[in-house]
C-alpha cells in the first residue's frame, strides 16, 4: 500500500495541484475561499472582515457588528471542488464567535499497483474544522483567535492535525485605515500519513486596507511570508494588493494580484495573466453574492463563489 501511495503522490504534481501538496503537510490550508478575498488578490489581513476572513486573519472579524451564514464553494485548478461553511454572532456580553469548515475533494483516482495494475479508485480529501473568538480593545485594537482541527486522507492512510491562528488590527477612525498582523497555521501533526510527521504551513501576514476619502474606493496590501520555502511556486515570501470599487449601493467591483503569479507564467498569452483576479458583488437586502475569477498560469484557472447572509 505505501507504494501505491508514493507513485501517486508525484502524479498530482504533474498534474497541477502544487498549492496542495508539497513537502509541507496540509497545504490545502493556503487556498483562498471567500469570492471577495480571491477577487482582492488574498489582500485581506486588515479587511473589514466577516467570517470569510478568518484565514487571513481571526482578528477582522471583531470589525463585523451581524450574525451571518457564509457559503463558498471553488471550481478549483485540476478539477478538484472544494467548499467552505462558516457562522459568526455576536455573544451578548463582547465579542464575536464563529464556526467553520473547510473542505477539498480531489475527485475519484485510479489506484495503480506497483507493476501498474488497475486496483480500482478512491477519493482523497481534506477538511478543516475551526472555532474562533474575536474582539476589540479599547475600540482601536483588535484581536482574535482560531483553533482549528485539521485532517487529511489519501486512500487508506490520513494525517490530524492541530493549529492556532492568531491576530491583531490597528483601526484608524480618522484616515479610515486598518493595519492587520497575524500568524497561521501554527501548530504540529498529531497524527502522520506513514512515520514522518507533516509540517504545517506557518505563515505570517502584514497587510493594510485604507477608504479612500474622495473615492469610493478600498485599498488593500499584504506581504506574506512563509516559513517554508519549497519551490517558485510554493512557500517564501509574496505580495498581494487589491482594491474594491462601490458602483452603487447594490453592486461592487473587484479587481486583485498576487505576486506567485510571477511563477506560473510559461510564455502563452493567456499564461500572462497569472496572479491577476477579478471579481464583483451583488448586495440583495440581507443577501451578498461574490464572485471572483483568479489566473495561475500554466496551472490554470479558479473560479469561486460566495453567498452570505445576515440573519
Amino acid at each position: 500500500m505505501k507504494h501505491r501511495v508514493i507513485r501517486f503522490l508525484p502524479s498530482l504534481v504533474l498534474t497541477g495541484l502544487l498549492s496542495s501538496f508539497a513537502a509541507d503537510g496540509f497545504d490545502f490550508l493556503r487556498i483562498t475561499y471567500g469570492g471577495r478575498a480571491a477577487a482582492l488578490g488574498g489582500a485581506y489581513s486588515a479587511a473589514d472582515g466577516d467570517v470569510q476572513s478568518l484565514a487571513f486573519n481571526p482578528a477582522t472579524l471583531s470589525g463585523s457588528e451581524n450574525h451571518r451564514l457564509v457559503f463558498s464553494y471553488i471550481d478549483y485548478l485540476a478539477d478538484i471542488q472544494s467548499g467552505f461553511l462558516g457562522y459568526q454572532l455576536r455573544l451578548a456580553g463582547h465579542g464575536i464567535l464563529a464556526v467553520t469548515a473547510a473542505y477539498l475533494n480531489y475527485g475519484t483516482l485510479p489506484r495503480t499497483g506497483v507493476q501498474g495494475e488497475d486496483l480500482g479508485t478512491f477519493t482523497p480529501g481534506d477538511l478543516a474544522i475551526g472555532v474562533s473568538y474575536a474582539d476589540s480593545l479599547k475600540c482601536r485594537i483588535r484581536w482574535g483567535t482560531t483553533v482549528k482541527y485539521i485532517r487529511s486522507a489519501i486512500d487508506a492512510y490520513s494525517a490530524d492535525a492541530l493549529a492556532l491562528d492568531a491576530g491583531a488590527v490597528y483601526h484608524i477612525p480618522v484616515h479610515m485605515l486598518n493595519i492587520g498582523l497575524s500568524v497561521q497555521n501554527l501548530g504540529r501533526t498529531l497524527r502522520p500519513f506513514i512515520d514522518v510527521k507533516e509540517t504545517l504551513p506557518l505563515a505570517f501576514r502584514a497587510g493594510f486596507s485604507k477608504h479612500l476619502a474622495h473615492l469610493p474606493l478600498v485599498i488593500s496590501g499584504d506581504v506574506i511570508r512563509y516559513a517554508r520555502q519549497e519551490s517558485d511556486l510554493i512557500g517564501g515570501m509574496y505580495f498581494a494588493t487589491g482594491g474594491e470599487f462601490t458602483v452603487s449601493d447594490f453592486v461592487l467591483l473587484r479587481f486583485g494580484y498576487h505576486s506567485r503569479g510571477a511563477g506560473q507564467k510559461m510564455g502563452t498569452e493567456a499564461e500572462r495573466m497569472a496572479g491577476l483576479s477579478f471579481g464583483f458583488g451583488l448586495r440583495l437586502r440581507r443577501i451578498l453574492i461574490d464572485y471572483a475569477f483568479g489566473s495561475h498560469g500554466a496551472l490554470g484557472d479558479t473560479n469561486h463563489f460566495t453567498v452570505s447572509m445576515t440573519l
